[in-house]
């Protein structure tokens, strides 16, 4: 969608302010927002095993692209040393564990948070983490090995896909199905979660937010969010999540004449209604802080979709067509 595209190259004053403001929300999320699904395609093994490992395969540090060491049958010499390099340290005891250990802090980072709403006790916890972190390293040393093997096709197999779906299936037989239920629940609403994180860094002590009030407004905006992208379908309108939290929705049909006004209109709907939704749940002083918030976050929105319509029409201007 060119109108969308046309965002990211709108540059006024006012949007490198919003620009700066969001990275501030970000870098202050970062270090409380991870994804629950570890990617299927590990880190770079430096990042993973760096006490292990101070030295790289000089693959790993090398600044040539990938396509440099493709050979006549489409194998990449780079990719088939960092291979090699992944089954190296997964036969390396030491090597292995310190791998296996890293990827076992980043699933607690994550599942530390999830516990208390799953009923997990710390022994489970610690075997759901040890389960999944050895899952991944056999996922490892299975792709590794694939992009070794002339005759495997590593594309076709999709460890993405695979791993992430051996992944659930795991977790659903460690957590038996009513903590599972609750398991997918807790993973759809995590950009909510996000939001709801982010409003508690923003009030004071004395202000904070119960785990009551929290998981209420969770659900509350999570099926707002439903709702949205429900009617949105039924008109059939393209939707668009704007960020990952003190996230809203917008959406609009694509191509039309008034595509920005809709999409400024839906989202000033939507933000209205969390805001409205909010007020039956938070208190007066928690409310204000979360419209500010939010009133903020559309505020940017619709002026990045200002900032849009004018290098459109600038382009328009130039001969270019849409």
């Amino acid at each position: 969608m060119k109108l969308l595209l046309a965002i990211l190259s709108a540059t006024t004053v006012a949007s490198a302010a919003s620009a700066w403001y969001c990275a501030q929300l970000l870098q202050q999320e970062r270090a409380h927002h991870a994804a629950l699904i570890v990617p299927a395609k590990a880190p770079a093994p430096a990042r993973h095993l760096a006490a292990a490992r101070p030295d790289p395969h000089p693959a790993l540090r090398s600044g040539t692209g990938s396509d440099a060491g493709a050979d006549a049958g489409g194998r990449d010499a780079q990719q088939e040393a960092v291979a090699r390099y992944h089954l190296d340290q997964l036969h390396d005891p030491a090597a292995r564990a310190a791998w296996k250990q890293s990827i076992a802090l980043t699933l607690r980072e994550d599942w530390q948070s999830m516990a208390p709403h799953l009923n997990l006790s710390a022994a489970e916890l610690d075997q759901v983490i040890a389960e999944l972190a050895e899952q991944k390293l056999q996922f490892e040393r299975r792709e590794a090995r694939c992009r070794l093997d002339p005759a495997c096709d590593d594309e076709a197999l999709d460890f993405l896909t695979a791993q992430e779906k051996a992944q659930d299936e795991r977790i659903g037989a460690l957590l038996g199905p009513a903590r599972y239920a609750s398991y997918k629940a807790y993973q759809e609403s995590s950009q909510e979660r996000s939001t709801v994180r982010y409003l508690n860094l923003q009030l004071p002590r004395a202000d904070a937010l119960s785990d009551a009030t929290a998981d209420s407004l969770v659900q509350a905006l999570g099926e707002q969010r439903r709702q949205f992208f429900r009617d949105a379908s039924s008109r059939g309108e393209e939707m668009h999540s704007e960020g990952d939290f003190l996230a809203f929705g917008s959406a609009a049909i694509t191509g039309a004449a008034d595509e920005s006004a809709q999409l400024r209109e839906s989202a000033t709907a939507y933000v209205k209604r969390e805001i409205e939704l909010a007020s039956g749940i938070l208190s007066p002083a928690q409310l204000a802080i979360f419209r500010d918030l939010l009133e903020y976050r559309l505020f940017s929105y619709t002026d990045q979709l200002q900032n849009a319509e004018v290098a459109h029409a600038a382009r328009e201007a130039a001969g270019y067509k849409r």
